[in-house]
Order: C-alpha cells, then structure tokens, then sequence
C-alpha cells in the first residue's frame, strides 16, 4: 500500500527520497523472499533453499546499508539535505562504503551457513549469518554516533525512525537470543519502512507550506511598504508646503540680511526635501531588492563631515541639543575600503528614528572605531539621556553587568515595526546589506546605542589591486631589485598609483617631475635600465617628445631604454619609429606594466 502510494505521487529528486525509493523495493523483494523461504522445504541439500536463505540475507543487508546512507543523509543540516549529492560531494567515502557492502554481501553467500529444523523451532546459524549480525550491530554503532554529532537536531521528525529502529533492533537482539526461531528482522524493517513514509519530505505538505509562507511575506512586505509611503507622502506634503509658503513670502528686497536668512531656509528645506525623496527612491530599491553595496576606497574624515552636516540638517527645529565627537582613533585613519553612501545612510536613518522617538533632550554622538587586523569597525554611539520613550524601544530582558560599582543592562535595540516610518524599513536592510549591529548600554542616567559597521581597512596597493582594471589579473612577480628605473611625470597623484603597481618588482625607482629633472639625474653618477615617461608633461612639445630618446642616450652617453605612457594608441608606431622602445597605453594596469617590465628588464 504505502509503495503504491509513494510512487504514484510526483516527488522531488532529492537524496532522502531517493534512498527511501530503494528502502521500500528492497523491503518488498525482502518480505517475498522470506515467505519463499517458508514454503520451500527445508533441506541442507537443496540449493533452491540455501540460495533462497543467503538471498534474504543480502536482502537484509542491503536494506541496512541503504538505512545508514539514509541516517548520513538526513543527519545533514536543513541546506545540506536538499542539495546534497552524497555519491559526488563524498566520492571516496562512497566508494569505500560500496566496496565494504560488495565484500560483506560477497561473505554471505559463500561462508557457511547451517538450518536447524525441528518440530518446535527453525532458524539458520554458522558464518554467514554471524556476518549480518556483526553488520547490524557495526551501523547501530555508525548511527548512535551519527546521532550524538548531530543532538541538536533530535527534535526534528526526521530522526524518529532512526530511534525507532535502534529501540527495536535491541528487543529483536534479546528476543531472538532467547528464541532464535522468531523471525522479527524483516517485520522491523517493514515497521520502520512504512514510519519513513510519514516523516521524509512530503512534496505536497513542502510546496503547500513554502506557497503559504511566500504569500504570508508578500503581504507582509506589501503593508509595511503600504505604511512606510502613506508615512513618506505625509513629509512630503509638509516638505512641499512649506516649500511653496517660503516661495511666496513676501520680504524687503532692500534688506540683504533678510534675503540671506530667507536663502538660507528655502536651501535647508530643499536639503530636506532632496533626502525625503532621496529615502523614497532608496526604499523603493529596498523592496524590489537592487539596493546592493558598491564598494570603493573613500575618506573616512570627509564622510564623517558629510554625517555631521546631514545631522544637523535631519534635526532641524526639534527641541535636540546635539553634540558630535570623533575620537583621536578615527582622526588618524584617512582611507577605508567600503560603500560611504550606505554607511552615510545607516547612521542617518538611525539618528533619524531615535530623534523621532525621544522628541526632546540631549543627544551625543561619539564616533569611535577599533582595529583588528584589516578590518576597522566603526562604531557611532548615540548617548541618549534614560526616558521613558526610549526605554520603550529596549529589550525588556536585557544582560545586567555591574562595571566600577553601577550596574549595566546590555541589550538591543528593538527597531518596533508599529512605528511606520521610511526609517524604519531602510534601516532593517541597511543593517541587513551591511552585515552592520545595534547594541545598547544602559544605566540610570543614559542609554548608550551603538551601531557598529565592518569596513575593510586595505594598503593603497591592495585598493588599487581591487579596482575593476586589476581585479582578476594574476601576476607572476619577479625579482627586478637590481634594476634602476626613472620615472617622468608632472602629476604627483598618477604617480603615486604608478609607484604601487611598481612596489612588488622591488625595482629602484627615482622620479623626475620634469625634463630639467630628467636631465639632472641622467648628468649624475646614477645610472639607468629604464626612463618611464608620460606624454603629457607642461612645456614639452611634440616634436621634444619625438626628439627626446636620442637626447637621453646622448647626455647619458649609454643605451638606456625608454618607454612612453600615452593616452592615443594611434601614436603607438609614430613614437616606436623615433626611437622609443616601446609603450604603455593608459589607464596603467597591472597587466599592461607587467608586460612592458618582462619585455624591457629581462
């Protein structure tokens, strides 16, 4: 009935389902094979009977192989159980434990195996039958540890059968040592066989409760995004009215002072409009799922002024008396590695949210960071004074700790999803995108919140190693440490980046920022393998670049090879004929400075 039922229904083609397949043919071949064992005479003689008995056992044995491969299956976490493909993510396990079963089934038919037939009692003994003995109590041992790795997971359904079937084998073991003649092997894996049924992954049951719960987080997106814009066309309005009011007022045209100040509001509101509708565009993105983080190297200093001012603008008129720090730690950093926007926007929203909550009081903001190899985790605390608005918005059951005598609550802070505003749905997915936290400290007089962001803390090299030129560019670097080359340059930025793509080669590098430099160090007593060269240089003229490899060569009075960075790849042939040994089409790339080294410093 329950082989009927299952594979008539359409399943899916996971590992478990697979597995249980073979449970239940085997199952099947091994209950006929035991009813043939009861209706054919027993005769130690006769070899349809001895065949008909080894059979069963291998039945068995297969039918216990296939159960531990089920147990190694469903012992996978939650992801793993889906999408594992045993026989190739375990190639080598699988194939010794195929090779184990081939050598135990091989064992049963040809050791010796006995009947004893009496009136009273039948069952057979000798080898063969000691092997399968040895092997079930062999996989019990396999599973017990399976189960004891994985007793975390012993509440999920998937693990009934595999304690069922271990509580049964034990009563069969006691009761067949007592009566050896009561056959209950293939009634147990019969019972287990048809429990499975009910506990492997029902396709109908699965798609039934992933159809209930997409739908369920549809329409839950659908009303907070409902909510969060009914909250956004409300600021809207009031941002746009009071637009239009400053637009309309009337002032002395005469008074300068006056136009000034009236400026001055119309650009704060207009500031506040731009973020209201720039919020409305960025949850937007939120719901449809494009809001991804861009990384890029950036200036920690001029995002922490940009924070500062977007703070001050998102206070507005509100009864907030603010106070922005930066600690000496974060003054010292200069670049980081990351998405500013997204940082910008993630402590905005959240200064945003708490202003709204708390209404009134004082708020300070410390800027803070800590530096673990290369990461910098930045950390903006919002020091608020204890009320009870915000302590409506803390976990009621936070850690208490007791620091210098006065006692501490850690907890988090509870970003409550009945307080609809756009800040509250950005700052879900901002923390989300970000892989950002909140934490909060509280003790009588303030709460302490803090938002810690990861950014990548990276060398100039590795920034400009990450960039999309050099990105998947692999390089062999060699040795040049015995080579001295001479780089000619006016830009002092372009040249930076270029003393970075040279760094791995060791290379000795002196810089000339103009042509009279060039000519000092080529009349010195350093000598040169190389002249690196930009073809954009104020006061050099075409026809000096066309001139200048002879007038290198002659003032050096040695061969020295020299090689030009040019914009236009058109001059590439005109420049090689006046002497140039070769060229470097801009942007300079790893891999194009790499092969102008390799052909040129050999």
């Amino acid at each position: 009935m329950i082989m009927i039922l299952y594979f008539t229904k359409k399943k899916f083609k996971t590992s478990e389902n697979n597995i249980y397949s073979k449970l239940l043919i085997v199952s099947v071949i091994s209950l006929i094979s035991e009813i043939a064992i009861t209706f054919i005479p027993a005769d130690d003689n006769s070899i349809l009977f001895l065949f008909s008995l080894r059979f069963y056992l291998v039945c068995c044995i297969m039918w216990l192989s296939y159960f531990v491969e089920y147990v190694f299956v469903i012992t996978r976490n939650d992801v793993q159980k889906r999408k594992i493909d045993y026989k190739n993510n375990y190639k080598k396990l699988y194939m010794c434990f195929c090779c184990f079963v081939s050598v135990v089934i091989i064992g049963a038919f040809i050791l010796p195996i006995n009947f004893y037939n009496t009136d009273t009692m039948k069952y057979s003994y000798g080898a063969s039958v000691n092997t399968v003995f040895a092997l079930t109590g062999l996989y019990m041992i396999i599973m017990i540890t399976y189960i004891f790795k994985n007793k975390t997971n012993l509440k999920k359904k998937g693990y009934i059968p595999i304690f069922i079937f271990i509580f049964l084998m034990l009563i069969v073991a006691v009761v067949q040592k007592i009566n050896p003649g009561l056959l209950l092997s293939n009634f147990t894996f019969a019972l287990v066989t048809v429990l499975m049924y009910h506990t492997i992954e029902n396709p109908d049951i699965r798609m039934m409760k992933e159809l209930t719960y997409s739908k369920n987080l549809a329409e839950e997106s659908k009303q907070r995004t409902i909510n969060a814009l009914n909250e956004i066309s409300k600021k809207l309005y009031s941002s746009l009215e009071k637009t239009v009011v400053l637009g309309h007022k009337k002032i002395n045209n005469k008074d300068s002072n006056a136009i000034y100040e009236e400026l001055k509001k119309i650009q704060k509101q207009s500031v506040k409009l731009t973020d209201e509708i720039s919020g409305m565009i960025d949850l937007a993105k939120i719901n449809s799922g494009e809001l991804e983080i861009s990384e890029e190297k950036y200036d920690l200093n001029v995002m922490i002024e940009k924070i500062k001012q977007l703070m001050y603008l998102e206070r507005g008129n509100k009864k907030i008396s603010l106070l922005i720090d930066s600690s000496d730690k974060v003054n010292s950093i200069s670049i980081l590695y990351g998405d500013s926007n997204l940082v910008s926007q993630a402590v905005i929203k959240l200064f945003s949210y708490l202003i709204d909550i708390i209404k009134i009081g004082n708020v300070r903001i410390i800027i803070d960071n800590i530096i673990t190899a290369r990461l910098c985790r930045l950390k903006f605390h919002f020091i608020i004074a204890s009320n009870d608005s915000i302590n409506d918005f803390i976990f009621k059951e936070p850690h208490i700790h007791y620091l210098d005598g006065q006692k501490y609550l850690n907890g988090q802070l509870r970003l409550d999803g009945s307080y609809n505003n756009i800040d509250y749905a950005t700052i879900q997915k901002l923390m989300e995108i970000l892989n950002a936290k909140i934490d909060v400290k509280q003790n009588i007089e303030t709460v302490d919140i803090i938002l810690s962001i990861d950014q990548k803390l990276m060398s100039s090299f590795s920034i400009l190693s990450n960039s999309p030129l050099n990105k998947d560019v692999k390089i062999k670097y060699v040795d040049l440490s015995q080579k001295r080359v001479l780089v000619v340059d006016d830009n002092k930025a372009k040249i930076k980046e270029l003393l970075l793509l040279l760094k791995p080669y060791k290379l000795n590098i002196d810089i000339a920022l103009s042509i009279d430099e060039m000519k000092e160090y080529l009349n010195s007593d350093k000598t040169y393998d190389l002249i690196l060269i930009d073809d954009i240089i104020p006061s050099v003229d075409i026809e000096t670049y066309q001139q200048l490899p002879k007038r290198i060569n002659m003032g050096a009075e040695y061969d020295i090879k020299t090689v030009i960075m040019i914009n236009d790849v058109d001059k590439e042939n005109q420049l090689i004929e006046c002497g140039y040994c070769g060229t470097i089409v801009k942007p300079i790339t790893k891999a194009n400075i790499d092969d102008m080294l390799k052909k040129n410093l050999k």
